[in-house]
Formats: C-alpha cells, structure tokens, sequence
C-alpha cells in the first residue's frame, strides 16, 4: 500500500511524471486553500481560514483590508514578508485581492476575488 507524503499532494507534471507539490506551488496552493475557507467554517480547527467577515465589516475602507489581508499573511511560518496587497472593485459588492509575498522558497503571487 502506498502513503501519501503530508508534505503535499500528488502533481502531474508536463513531461507527465508524477511528483509532490513542492516549493513555491505548495505555499501557493496552503494559501489558496485557506482563503477558501472562511476563518471558523473548518469543523476540524476553527483557527484556521481567512477572516472574509473582517474584510466585510471594513466596508470600502481599501486600506483596512489590505492591513488585515498583510497580517493574516505574516500569520503563516513560511511568509517571510508581504511585498504588496492591492484591493480593487470589480463591480457591486465585488472585490479583488491580489497580493505578493515572499516564502522561504521564493515569491508567491496570489489573486482572489469575492
């Protein structure tokens, strides 16, 4: 029987080799999934999960968001630092959030819309 290393999951590659998520893309897909989850919905560890209620109640204060978008970033072991967060509106109660960071692999890029 075969175990699944926790580091991450299984990747496909284009020359169709089959490795682990890895590096920058496992940072990236760890962030991606936590903003995915609204801070508390996870059964398991209510901990974890972006806070998307406090991106709510900061209404169009952009600079609140990208205040607690930055920290929520910092929060995880592997972000070493948040080189820019920038929020825009897309259209009515729409917003954008694309953020950079730096990883202790590299840089991670980040693009989330809600």
């Amino acid at each position: 029987m075969r175990y699944f290393d926790v580091a991450g999951d299984l990747d496909i590659r284009e020359d169709g080799s089959i490795g682990y998520v890895s590096g920058t893309d496992l940072s990236v897909q760890r962030l991606q999934t936590a903003f995915n989850s609204g801070l508390g919905t996870w059964r398991f560890d209510r901990r974890k999960g972006f806070p998307w209620r406090e991106v709510f109640g900061a209404g169009s204060d952009d600079s609140l968001i990208e205040a607690i978008v930055t920290d929520w970033l910092l929060s995880f072991s592997f972000i070493v630092s948040v080189g820019s967060v920038e929020v825009s509106r897309l259209a009515d109660r729409e917003i954008r959030i694309i953020w950079f960071a730096t990883t202790d692999d590299g840089v991670v890029r980040g693009d989330e819309s809600i």
